[in-house]
């Protein structure tokens, strides 16, 4: 389980992405998993694009008002098919983020060459980022 809370952006007029965690296999200079916001509504997105050069799939998640607060719970679990992608407000109700994909998480290679990063991809631009996985902060 991935704990995320922050300010997001005031103005995010372009909508760009905005990356609050990649996996990415420097092997094959890929990111099979990104997780960010999304739009100028800022909306909690997952991107998974396990086979480099095929088309990515996305999970879609709330939006945050720009310059609002905001604090997620995400679960990652492989064993869960497409539906393994899940959010909730802290102490809310799990709901799987809404996809159209007919395989999940389960596509990825979990044999250890992914390592979670944002250095080099699209930047958060709101403030006050605090990751936590697994009960340690990440940054």
């Amino acid at each position: 389980m991935l704990r995320l809370s922050g300010d997001a952006a005031a103005d995010d007029g372009d909508g760009r992405r905005q990356t609050l965690l990649a996996a990415t296999d420097s092997e094959i200079g890929a990111t099979p998993f990104w997780l960010g916001l999304v739009g100028r509504c800022q909306r909690l997105t997952a991107i998974l694009q396990p086979t480099p050069g095929r088309s990515p799939h996305q999970w879609l998640g709330p939006a945050t008002a720009p310059g609002a607060p905001f604090a997620y719970d995400v679960m990652l679990h492989p064993d869960m098919g497409p539906g393994g992608i899940l959010w909730r407000a802290p102490g809310g109700a799990w709901s799987t983020l809404e996809h159209a994909s007919p395989w999940g998480l389960e596509r990825l290679d979990r044999a250890g060459k992914l390592r979670f990063s944002s250095n080099g991809l699209e930047p958060f631009r709101g403030g006050a980022l605090w990751l936590e996985w697994g009960g340690a902060a990440a940054f």
